[in-house]
């Protein structure tokens, strides 16, 4: 049986990375990066980090296996989130690629094992059964829009005190493998994405899949959630403006939960975004549930500092995600510190020892060393070439309101 889940912070290295060992090193407990007019080295400690060259299916064994077993047989919850800057992979990680079958994400390969480990409950004891049912939505201009709708529909948000109640989502009911994908395909197809010459194909809003599993005997429920949060990108839009205040608004109820605010402001802070009501479960009560954030970086000297922006986020985010039990609403106390058990790096900071590749050893070097090839993190399988940007056609880059600056992924995914 596998061990029991446990909250976790990754790295994912994109394959395009740009690798100057002295300006952006990493091995794979952690990454450093040089910045500032006296190139000061921040460390960034990492339960894991995947080199280039990790394999789609080597991402989900280590983050999302153990999650599905321990839903299935616990009735354990979980969140992955997943951010980064614009055309890191965030998408390819979560999603997957849209046409070869070795390019699935997480999401996919989570629904494959799922329907695998009730098939194996269910031939063991015929009498336990399994209820699936599946929501996708994405927050697009500050409006919840159901992606599993008929008609694209605007969602009710009413703050509770645990989050955000979504009135009349819709709840698709899964059976099988097909019928989830089934659903992605449904939902993917109405993302918005927008076409910019950094990235053909950028999500412009935070989007949300989540599935509900029941073991209908014990009525034991968990919510997998996977969240993919969209990246400001230069263009300056109605669209960019509201990811930004978006992350914002989130970036100041993280810090007030690392200070421990007066729970009466920061009640009122968390109701003023629906990011932050959406994910208030996630950063005032992690201790519930089981926490995994996916970073993904492309180091570049042209990205270099937005990538150190979202390590920084990351940063913040695991410092209450990961290592406390929870920012107590009712009585504005956080709860004590817990003791992860990683025996890896601190919280805190990490050596330099730790946190840097080794000398003499490039990270080129040792991401070959661990898998053989340089194909990347988010990519295809070793051997196979590098994946190209999913089967759009070209157009202008306009406003992501418009219909036409939402590509179709038109996932269909072959050789499975």
């Amino acid at each position: 049986m596998a061990m029991p889940s446990r909250s976790k912070n990754v790295l994912i290295v994109n394959p395009y990375s740009t690798h100057n060992q002295t300006m952006f090193a990493f091995n794979s407990t952690g990454v450093s990066v040089k910045s500032g007019t006296h190139q000061k080295k921040e460390m960034f400690p990492f339960d894991q980090v995947f080199p280039p060259g990790t394999t789609q299916e080597t991402v989900f064994q280590d983050v999302c296996k153990d999650v599905i077993v321990d839903a299935v047989d616990h009735g354990r919850s979980a969140t992955i989130i997943a951010f980064g800057c614009s055309g890191t992979g965030k998408t390819f990680a979560i999603t997957g690629g849209a046409k070869r079958f070795s390019d699935r994400g997480l999401i996919p390969r989570s629904m494959s094992v799922l329907f695998e480990e009730i098939a194996e409950r269910q031939e063991a004891n015929p009498s336990r059964v399994f209820d699936v049912s599946v929501r996708f939505f994405e927050l697009y201009k500050d409006q919840v829009i159901d992606l599993l709708a008929e008609k694209r529909v605007k969602i009710n948000v009413r703050e509770t005190g645990d989050g955000a109640e979504l009135n009349g989502l819709v709840e698709a009911t899964v059976q099988s493998e097909g019928d989830a994908y089934h659903v992605l395909f449904q939902g993917d197809g109405k993302r918005h994405f927008e076409r910019l010459p950094l990235n053909p194909e950028t999500s412009r809003a935070h989007t949300f899949f989540e599935v509900d599993i029941v073991d209908v005997p014990t009525q034991t429920k968990a919510c997998i959630s996977f969240v993919d949060l969209a990246s400001p990108v230069q263009l300056k839009n109605a669209v960019t403006n509201s990811i930004a205040k978006s992350l914002d608004h989130l970036k100041s109820v993280i810090s007030m939960v690392q200070s421990n605010a007066v729970t009466t402001r920061l009640q009122s802070r968390l109701r003023q975004n629906i990011l932050t009501m959406l994910l208030q479960p996630l950063v005032c009560a992690p201790s519930r549930q089981t926490v995994i954030s996916v970073c993904t970086v492309k180091f570049s000297e042209h990205t270099k500092g937005d990538t150190l922006q979202w390590l920084k986020f990351g940063k913040a985010f695991d410092s209450i995600v990961l290592d406390r039990e929870g920012y107590q609403l009712k009585t504005g106390d956080a709860g004590p510190g817990s003791d992860r058990g990683s025996g890896k790096l601190t919280r805190n900071g990490v050596d330099a020892e730790e946190g840097e590749t080794s000398q003499g050893e490039s990270a080129d070097e040792q991401a070959s060393e661990a898998n053989g090839t340089a194909n990347g993190a988010a990519a295809p399988d070793p051997g196979a070439e590098p994946a190209p940007p999913r089967d759009v056609s070209p157009a202008p880059v306009r406003d992501a309101g418009s219909e036409a600056s939402r590509p179709s992924r038109d996932l269909c995914w072959e050789g499975g």
